[in-house]
C-alpha cells in the first residue's frame, strides 16, 4: 500500500515516545551501561584566564574575517576586561536510547565576585572530538568567545552532547532534539552544583538563565526551551529550578524536514557531511529506525565509498577536513553529473566548485558550479578553480531517489523511507507548542548551509505568542554560514542575551533587519 507524506506526518509526534525501560526489564547491554556509570571521567583543575590573554592569543592567529569580527566586538564593548576560571566537568545524564551515562562539558565563572547569571552555550555542528567544549578553550571557538564575553560576571556552561567528550565512542545524537535538550538541562544543573560546592563559587540568588546557540546549537537551544516549558511527547515540563529566562539562537535548523526539502528542490548541499550525520544519528537513536535501518538504505553506494561514515566515526577530522576529502574523492574519480557506476548502476558522487572571484581577470571565466574532477581542476582552462572555494554536492548524487521523491511530496512503498521522514518531522521544533519566554531568533538571508525557511517557519509558528523577536541579517558582507557564526557570537550575542537577562527584550521589535556592512 502506498504511503503519502501528509498522512504519515499527521501522526509524527506520537511516534517518538520515550525510550526509557522499566527496571525489571533491563537487557544485558543496558545492565553493562548502568554498571559503567561509576566510571566518572577525571575532573580538570580550573585554569585562570583573562580577556587580555585571549585577545593577545588571537593576534596574528586568525583569518582576516576573524580579525574583523574581534575588532568590531572590542569596539562594541562586548569583550570588557575581566578574569575568570575555566575547566571541563562531568555529570550524569541519559543517552538518546535511555541509558544512564557520564557526559562532559566546559564551565567558566568569575575569578572574583559572584556569578550574576547563567549563560548556556549549545555548540554548533562538529565532527572531531578535539573541537568539543570540554577539549578546547581556543579563543575563536564558540566556547572561547562566549567565555570571553560573559564569564567575568556569569557562569558559562557548554555541554559536549552525547557522542563527544567522555562519550566519543558513541554515535552523536545529531538533531535528536529531545535527547540533546535533556542532556543540556542536566549539564546546567550539574555545572551550578559544581560551581557552588566543588569550586566554592557564588551565584546571585536572583540569577537568570539564558540559553544561546548557532546552527545545530540554535536548534538545541530552542529544544531546551521546549523541554523546560512544555516537555516532549506529553511529558511534564523540566524546569529544574534554573530560573529560565529565554533563548538567543542564530541560523538554526529548527525544521529538519523543511531543510531537507530545500536541499532536494535546489539539488544543492553546501555542507554534505550533514546528510550522513543526520542519517547516522537517526538510525542509531530514533525509535522508528534504531536496529531496523542503516545508512545504506538512504545513501548511494558511491557516496559511501568515499569513506564518509568512517571519517564520522573516527571523530578526528573537522567538518572542513571532511569536506576537502570529499573534494579529493570527487577529483580522483568522478566523471561529471549524470554519470553512473558500471558496478552498481547508481550515480557517481561528485563535488562542485566555483571560480575564485578574488582575481578580477578570472571573473569572466566563472561559469557557475562545475564538477570537481581531474580535468576540470588541473587543465589550463580551469587552473584558477580551487577546491578551497565555494563547494557544494547535489543531493541527487547522495540521497537515494525514493527518499528524495518522498521528501519532495511523492508517495512511497518503503517503510524505511516513510519512517525516516517521520523521524525528521518528530524533531521539528516549529510545531506543537508555544513559547512562554522570549526567543531572539537571528538568521542570515544568504545562509548557504541552513536555509532561511527555518527562520520563516519559526516566525510563523511563534509570533502570535508575543515572545518571538526576529533578527534578519541582510548584508552582503560576511554572509556565509561560518563567517556569520563568528559575527553572531562576538558582536551580536551579548546585546541580545543581556536584553533577556535584564528584562529589556520586550522593547525589541517583533522583527528587525540588519543591513549595511555588519
Amino acid at each position: 500500500m502506498k504511503k503519502s507524506l501528509t498522512t504519515f506526518l499527521a501522526v509524527a509526534l506520537m511516534l517518538s515516545a520515550s525510550c526509557h525501560k522499566d527496571d525489571d526489564n533491563i537487557s544485558e547491554e543496558e545492565n553493562h551501561d548502568i554498571q559503567t556509570i561509576n566510571n566518572k571521567p577525571d575532573d580538570e583543575e580550573p585554569v585562570a584566564l583573562s580577556n587580555r590573554e585571549l585577545l593577545a592569543e588571537l593576534e596574528g592567529n586568525v583569518s582576516d574575517n576573524g580579525s574583523f569580527v574581534i575588532d568590531q566586538a572590542v569596539r562594541a564593548g562586548n569583550w570588557a576586561d575581566g578574569e575568570y576560571y575555566s575547566c571541563s566537568y562531568s555529570y550524569v545524564s541519559t543517552t538518546a536510547t535511555g541509558q544512564p551515562v557520564w557526559l562532559t562539558g566546559r564551565m567558566a565563572w568569575p575569578k572574583e565576585g559572584e556569578a550574576k547569571n547563567i549563560v548556556v552555550g549549545c555548540h554548533s555542528t562538529i565532527t572531531d572530538n578535539a573541537s568539543c567544549p570540554s577539549k578546547t578553550i581556543y579563543a575563536l571557538s564558540e566556547c572561547g568567545i562566549a567565555s570571553a564575553v560573559f564569564a567575568s560576571n556569569a557562569l558559562v556552561v557548554f555541554p559536549d552532547y552525547e557522542g563527544f567528550g567522555s562519550t566519543s565512542d558513541r554515535p552523536q545524537a545529531y538533531l535528536c532534539q529531545k535527547a540533546t535538550a535533556r542532556q543540556v538541562v542536566d549539564g546546567i544543573v550539574a555545572a551550578r552544583e559544581e560551581l557552588l560546592k566543588r569550586h566554592k563559587g557564588s551565584l546571585n540568588s536572583g540569577y537568570k538563565t539564558v540559553v544561546v546557540g548557532y546552527s545545530q546549537g540554535a536548534a538545541v537551544a530552542m529544544a531546551v526551551q521546549k523541554y523546560l516549558e512544555q516537555g516532549f511527547d506529553g511529558e511534564s515540563p523540566k524546569s529544574d529550578n534554573i530560573h529560565f529566562a529565554g533563548i538567543v539562537c542564530g541560523d538554526g535548523p529548527y525544521d529538519p524536514l523543511a531543510t531537507m526539502q530545500k536541499y532536494v528542490s535546489d539539488d544543492r548541499i553546501f555542507m554534505p557531511v550533514i546528510a550522513p550525520l543526520l542519517v547516522k544519528g537517526l538510525c542509531a537513536n530514533h525509535t522508528l529506525l534504531a536496529g531496523q535501518c542503516k545508512a545504506e538504505d538512504f545513501l548511494y553506494a558511491d557516496f559511501l565509498n568515499s569513506g564518509i561514515l568512517g571519517w564520522i566515526d573516527d571523530k578526528t577530522l573537522t567538518a572542513s577536513e571532511i569536506q576537502q576529502k570529499l573534494c579529493d574523492y570527487s577529483i580522483d574519480h568522478s566523471l561529471g553529473t549524470g554519470e553512473y557506476s558500471v558496478e552498481s548502476g547508481e550515480p557517481v558522487f561528485a563535488m562542485y566548485g566555483q571560480a575564485d572571484l578574488h582575481n578580477d581577470s578570472q571573473i569572466s571565466q566563472n561559469d557557475g558550479y562545475i564538477v570537481l574532477n581531474y580535468d576540470n581542476v588541473n587543465n589550463d582552462k580551469y587552473k584558477w578553480r580551487t577546491t578551497s572555494g565555494s563547494r557544494m554536492a547535489p543531493p541527487s548524487l547522495m540521497l537515494r531517489k525514493e527518499l528524495r521523491d518522498f521528501i519532495g511530496g511523492k508517495s512511497s512503498k518503503s517503510d524505511a523511507v516513510t519512517n525516516f521522514v517521520l523521524a525528521l518531522e518528530s524533531n521539528n521544533l516549529t510545531q506543537g507548542w508555544s513559547p512562554a519566554h522570549p526567543m531572539v531568533v537571528f538568521h542570515s538571508v544568504y545562509d548557504e548551509v541552513v536555509p532561511l525557511v527555518n527562520y520563516e517557519k519559526a516566525k510563523n509558528a511563534f509570533s502570535a505568542a508575543g515572545m518571538f523577536h526576529g533578527v534578519v541579517y541582510n548584508t552582503r558582507m560576511m554572509q556565509k554560514h561560518n563567517d556569520v557564526a563568528q559575527m553572531f557570537y562576538a558582536f551580536y550575542l551579548a546585546n541580545y542575551a543581556y536584553s533577556i537577562l535584564n528584562s529589556k527584550v520586550y522593547a525589541l521589535e517583533p522583527e528587525t533587519t540588519i543591513e549595511g556592512m555588519y
